[in-house]
């Protein structure tokens, strides 16, 4: 049922956060090793963690195998990235297998292009653009747990290949000084009368940002409709400079 499955993940976050929590009083405790993991961390570019059984932490950061596995079984697509709050640099990002399924790739596939700066948008230039003024937005006004709506793309051997409705939370936990130290971001599926049904309650939330720069009132079946247009095309920054509205 819907209503356990939100008590459950909502459940299992506990748990996660109260982990990093515990973690990070523990770095505090003992302020020489932080020290040491900060200077491990500045030299590493990008601390990558493998993941194809779920989430891996090093023994610093403990957390119990049980919840990685159960956002699994939940079928929830998960990554986590956490920053040095002192350089602003990411120091570790963290996936499950059920996020690169979604997006078509295997787990060490994702790891490595996601270090390298390769993965493909999962979005169309204009829609991910937007989330990212989204996502900055509500970083500076320091909320700590946003809802939103929006498509997703796959892509195999370069060429376009499904889009499919999602629903995203992301959940920041910040520094004492108010810095985002942690992010952690959740992918359902979801169907196209649960996406008109939000964008019917806060369009604000569906396809953020875009829906006001555009005017595009379009529902969940006319936005998958159209999705393979929008990125190749009508979203794709190329193509609307071609345009008086673009």
């Amino acid at each position: 049922p819907l209503g356990l499955h939100e008590a459950l993940l909502d459940g299992l976050r506990a748990l996660e956060t109260l982990a990093w929590a515990k973690a990070q009083a523990a770095q505090l405790a003992h302020p020489a090793s932080s020290a040491s993991s900060g200077a491990r961390a500045a030299a590493a570019a990008a601390n990558l963690h493998p993941t194809p059984q779920g989430p891996r932490r090093g023994p610093e950061e403990p957390l119990d195998r049980a919840v990685t596995d159960a956002y699994e079984e939940l079928g929830c697509g998960w990554w986590c990235l956490t920053f040095n709050t002192v350089t602003g640099w990411r120091s570790s990002l963290e996936i499950n297998r059920t996020l690169a399924t979604m997006l078509s790739m295997h787990p060490e596939e994702l790891l490595s292009r996601a270090a390298n700066s390769d993965v493909p948008l999962p979005q169309s230039q204009l829609e991910f653009f937007c989330a990212l003024l989204d996502d900055l937005s509500a970083s500076i006004a320091g909320q700590h747990r946003i809802v939103r709506y929006v498509t997703l793309t796959t892509h195999v051997a370069g060429k376009v290949e499904e889009t499919f409705l999602v629903r995203r939370e992301s959940v920041r936990e910040f520094s004492p000084d108010g810095k985002v130290a942690r992010m952690q971001h959740f992918i359902f599926h979801i169907s196209e009368q649960e996406f008109d049904a939000a964008r019917l309650a806060n369009p604000a939330v569906c396809r953020p940002c875009l829906s006001f720069a555009v005017s595009d009132p379009r529902s969940g079946s006319e936005c998958l409709a159209s999705a393979h247009r929008d990125y190749l095309f009508d979203e794709q920054f190329g193509a609307m400079l071609q345009t008086a509205e673009g």
